[in-house]
């Protein structure tokens, strides 16, 4: 599992396929889904962490507002976007759906990570 920043969450998304956890360091929710999420993810998937303390700015830009928070992509596309800890065959189905979904061909949010990491406010 990497530790993201902003200075390298954009080159994190040039794998495949990524799954970012934002969460709170020494939180325990967090801990115990990272971990069930690193045994989910497969050798296919990178898996990285944001400390949402640490680097608050990343994670309202993905208006993250509780942690852990899940965000998928799929060649720099976000494919899905949730607050909350997963179990694990819910983590597994999320995983597999984004894996056989075909990708987008129009931008967003996660398209916006070459451009500052600033996505369109609604």
């Amino acid at each position: 599992m990497q530790k993201l920043r902003a200075a390298n969450f954009a080159s994190f998304l040039d794998s495949p396929m990524a799954a970012v956890c934002f969460v709170r360091s020494g939180d325990i929710h967090s801990d115990v889904f990272l971990d069930r999420l690193a045994a989910q993810a497969g050798t296919d998937v990178a898996v990285g962490a944001v400390d949402v303390d640490v680097d608050a700015d990343l994670a309202a830009d993905f208006d993250v507002a509780a942690v852990p928070t899940l965000a998928v992509f799929k060649q720099r596309h976000l494919a899905f976007l949730e607050a909350g800890a997963l179990e694990a065959a819910a983590l597994r189905t999320v995983l597999d759906a984004v894996r056989s979904a075909p990708v987008p061909k129009t931008g967003n949010k996660a398209a916006k990570a070459d451009a500052g990491l600033k996505k369109t406010r609604r």
